[in-house]
């Protein structure tokens, strides 16, 4: 496999890592009250600390792979990944802007990862 292409891969795994770790951090937001214990006892906040933590990893790991100015901007994937999970399961709403928002995103990201 080419060198560049591990990178992209890892970069992109890394990014699905990041959408859950911002998704958990959602659910233990919802669960959360005003004092230290409340954190403590919240399993979705240490989720999403453990995937965020593995993201760094994927991330740091994959960009030995290649250009910064190449692979870095893939990142913008948790942008899609965490906009289909909240629609999928938070139920939440997404407009004609954010889908534009997200087609523009993803041909961006072919633009630059090709050229």
């Amino acid at each position: 496999m080419k060198k560049i292409v591990k990178g992209i891969l890892l970069i992109i795994i890394s990014t699905f890592f990041t959408a859950a770790g911002q998704f958990f951090f959602k659910k233990a937001a919802s669960q959360l009250s005003y004092n230290p214990v409340s954190l403590l006892t919240n399993h979705y906040f240490f989720i999403g600390g453990f995937a965020y933590l593995f993201a760094v990893f994927l991330l740091t790991y994959g960009l030995s792979f290649g250009q910064l100015n190449i692979l870095y901007p893939i990142i913008s994937l948790n942008i899609i990944w965490v906009t289909l999970l909240s629609v999928l399961f938070l139920k939440e709403i997404i407009t004609i802007p954010q889908v534009t928002g997200i087609f523009s995103i993803m041909i961006g990201i072919v633009l630059i990862t090709r050229g």
